[in-house]
C-alpha cells in the first residue's frame, strides 16, 4: 500500500532488499551491469521521446511503474518532473553502507543521517538560548536568520555537486530533480501547486506544499504549538537549490505552518524584489486581510555575514578619511594665513566687482524697459497697422465672392475661399501675438472668482457641439486672481479638447481637488489622445500636431495657457493614452501670489 503520495510502499520495499548491514552491499551484483545497461537504453530512449514531445504514458510507465509517486506538480510539469524523478531515484539507488567504516554512500557521495527533532526544534532552541538576552524577538529572528543561512548554503552546494555529478547543464533539467531529492533526503513530500511560475527569470515563482515537512511534524510530536513558521531550514535548503539550478537570487517564506494548526505546510518562493508582493497577495486569498510584509520575517542569506562584512568595510573607510583629514587640516592650518591675505585681496576685487555689476544691472534695466516700450509700440502696430489690411482683403474677397460668384468657376470659389480661410488664420495669429505678449507685461487687479460662474461663461462663449458633452465634476473653489487670465486658460483648453475631438460621442471633464496649498485642476477629454514624444512640443509657440490644413490653428493657445499658469504661480502638465484621451493638470496657489 502507498500513502497519499505514493511513496511509502517504494522505499519500504527499497531498503528491505538492501542489507542495511552488509559489508559489500551495492558492490555485489550478478546481474547488475547487464540489468543497468538495459535500463539506461530504456531511459536514453525515453529522453529523446520527451525531448521531441513523442513520450507515450504507457511507455513511461514500464519504466516507472508507480509514474510520479514522489512528488506532485502541474500537469504541464508532469512529464520534466518523471524524468528528474528517474535521475534521483538511481541516485540513491547506488548505496553503499557499511557501518564498521562509518560509511553511508550515495552514487560514490558520502552521507550522514541525523535526527529530524536535533535539526528542528532541538537546534532551534538551542540557538535561541544563546540569544536569549536580546528579547524574545530578537532572539527569534538571529536564529530563523541562521539557520536558513545554513540550509540555503547546504542547499546550494548540494545543487552543484548532484547536477555535476548528473551532468545537468539546463536550469529547468536541474530544477526537476529537486523534488525528489528532498522526498529522498528526508525533507518533506513536495506538491508543486499550479499557480507556479517554474521560469529563470525574475517573474519565477513557486508555490510549494511541503507535507509531511520533518520540522513541522517534530515539533507536532513534542505537542508544542507555535505561533511562527517552524520550516525554517527546508525553506531555507530549497531556496538555496532553485537558486543554485537557476542562477538567480531566491528567497523562500512559510506563510502556512501545520505547526501553527494550519492544514499544510505552505512555502512561497520568489526573488527578493517579487516576495513581498507575493506574500501580500496570498495574505489576502488565504487570511481575508491584507497581511503586511513586516507580519512575515524575511531572511536573506548570509545577511549577517554581508553586515558584518560592510561593518568593516565602513570602519576601514572611516579611518582612511580622518587620516586624509588629519593631514588635510595640517596643511589647511599651513596654508592659513596666506588664505587670510589673500582673502583680503579678493574682498576688495569682490567689492569692485560688485560695483560693476550694479552698474550692469542698472544699464541692463534700462534696456530692458526700452525693449518693453517697443513691444508696446510693436503690439500697437501689430493691433492696428496690420489688422487693418486684413480687413480690407476680407471684405475685398466676400465681395468678389458675392458680387462674382455666378461668373467665377468651380476652382476660382476654392481659391476665394481659400483666401478667405488665410486671411481668417492671420487675424487669429494676430490676436494670438497680441494676447501672449500681454501676459506677465499687463496686469490686472486681482480679485475673487467663482469658477463655477466663470465656467459656464466660457462655455456660453464657445460653440460646443451638440456630440459633446462638458461635464463639472465637482464644485469649484472661488480664488484670486486675474480673472480675464485665467478665463483665456479655460477657453483655450476647452477650446483644444473640442477642436480635436475625434469620437462621435464626445466627453470633456472639469475637475478640481483642494491639496492644501493649492489648487489642482484637470481638463480630461476621450480624444484621440497624444503621444509623449509630443509632450513639450505641443506647449512650445506656434507649433501644431496637425496642419493647419487638416485642423485650424494657430499654435498659441497651449502656450498661452502654459504662460498664463506659470505667471501666476502654478504648473502645468499633461497625461495622455493614444486613441483614450488627454487630461491636462494645472495648479493655482490659494493665496493668489504670482508672479
Amino acid at each position: 500500500m502507498s500513502d497519499k503520495y505514493g511513496c511509502h510502499a517504494h522505499h519500504t520495499a527499497f531498503f528491505k532488499r538492501q542489507s542495511f548491514f552488509s559489508k559489500d552491499y551495492g558492490m555485489e551484483n550478478d546481474n547488475k551491469e547487464e540489468k543497468e545497461s538495459k535500463r539506461e537504453q530504456e531511459l536514453s530512449k525515453a529522453d529523446r521521446q520527451t525531448s521531441h514531445g513523442e513520450v507515450d504514458n504507457v511507455d513511461i510507465c514500464k519504466i516507472h511503474k508507480e509514474g510520479l509517486y514522489t512528488t506532485k506538480v502541474p500537469d504541464r510539469n508532469y512529464q520534466l518532473f518523471l524524468k528528474g524523478q528517474q535521475r534521483v531515484i538511481k541516485y540513491f539507488e547506488d548505496m553503499v553502507i557499511k557501518p564498521e567504516q562509518g560509511i553511508i554512500r550515495f552514487s560514490g557521495e558520502q552521507y550522514i543521517l541525523v535526527r529530524a527533532a536535533c535539526m528542528s526544534i532541538g537546534f532551534y532552541d538551542m540557538v535561541k538560548s544563546i540569544y536569549k538576552d536580546r528579547g524574545d524577538k530578537e532572539a527569534r529572528e538571529v536564529t530563523i536568520s541562521l539557520l536558513y543561512d545554513i540550509a540555503h548554503a547546504i542547499g546550494k552546494m548540494d545543487a552543484k555537486s548532484f547536477h555535476s555529478t548528473m551532468n545537468l547543464v539546463d536550469p529547468m533539467d536541474k530544477l526537476s530533480v529537486s523534488a525528489t531529492n528532498y522526498a529522498c533526503l528526508g525533507w518533506g513530500s513536495p506538491v508543486i501547486r499550479p499557480e507556479s511560475n517554474l521560469t529563470p527569470d525574475e517573474n519565477y515563482l513557486m508555490v510549494l506544499d511541503f507535507a509531511f515537512s520533518f520540522e513541522a511534524s517534530s515539533w507536532i510530536k513534542q505537542g508544542k504549538k507555535t505561533d511562527f513558521p517552524v520550516c525554517i531550514m527546508a525553506t531555507g535548503y530549497s531556496s538555496g537549490w532553485c537558486e543554485e539550478s537557476f542562477d538567480i537570487p531566491l528567497v523562500t517564506i512559510e506563510i502556512q505552518c501545520r505547526a501553527m494548526g494550519d492544514e499544510t505546510c505552505r512555502f512561497i518562493m520568489a526573488p527578493p524584489s517579487k516576495i513581498e508582493e507575493y506574500i501580500k497577495r496570498y495574505s489576502v486569498k488565504l487570511f481575508g486581510v491584507d497581511k503586511k510584509p513586516k507580519d512575515f520575517f524575511i531572511p536573506e542569506f548570509f545577511q549577517r555575514k554581508r553586515l558584518e562584512d560592510a561593518l568593516k568595510k565602513s570602519r576601514d573607510e572611516l579611518e582612511r578619511k580622518v587620516r586624509e583629514r588629519t593631514t588635510e587640516l595640517m596643511n589647511r592650518n599651513l596654508q592659513l594665513k596666506q588664505e587670510i591675505e589673500n582673502r583680503k585681496k579678493a574682498e576688495g576685487e569682490i567689492k569692485k566687482l560688485n560695483e560693476e555689476l550694479e552698474k550692469r544691472v542698472m544699464e541692463r534695466t534700462a534696456e530692458l524697459e526700452a525693449t518693453n516700450i517697443e513691444l508696446k509700440d510693436f503690439a500697437y502696430v501689430v493691433s492696428h497697422d496690420l489688422k487693418a489690411p486684413l480687413r480690407a482683403v476680407s471684405q475685398l474677397s466676400g465681395w468678389l465672392g458675392e458680387d462674382y460668384g455666378d461668373v467665377i468657376d468651380e476652382d476660382g470659389q476654392k481659391l476665394i475661399s481659400l483666401l478667405t480661410g488665410r486671411v481668417k488664420r492671420m487675424h487669429n495669429l494676430i490676436d494670438g501675438i497680441l494676447q501672449y505678449s500681454r501676459i506677465g507685461r499687463i496686469k490686472e487687479e486681482k480679485r475673487a472668482v467663482d469658477l463655477n460662474m466663470l465656467v459656464q461663461e466660457v462655455r456660453d462663449l464657445i460653440d460646443i457641439p451638440e456630440n459633446i458633452r462638458v461635464i463639472i465634476e465637482n464644485d469649484l473653489p472661488t480664488i484670486t486672481c486675474e480673472q480675464t487670465r485665467i478665463k483665456q486658460v479655460f477657453e483655450n483648453l476647452l477650446d483644444n479638447a473640442i477642436k480635436f475631438m475625434d469620437k462621435p460621442v464626445g466627453e470633456i471633464r472639469i475637475g478640481c481637488s483642494d491639496k492644501g496649498t493649492f489648487w489642482e485642476f484637470t481638463v480630461a477629454d476621450n480624444g484621440p489622445g497624444i503621444d509623449e514624444k509630443y509632450y513639450k512640443k505641443i506647449f512650445q509657440i506656434f507649433q501644431t500636431l496637425s496642419t493647419r490644413d487638416q485642423i485650424e490653428s494657430t499654435g498659441i493657445g497651449l502656450s498661452l495657457v502654459k504662460k498664463i499658469i506659470e505667471n501666476s504661480g502654478g504648473k502645468l502638465w499633461i497625461k495622455s493614452k493614444i486613441s483614450e484621451g488627454t487630461t491636462f493638470f494645472f495648479t493655482l496657489p490659494k493665496n493668489g501670489r504670482g508672479k
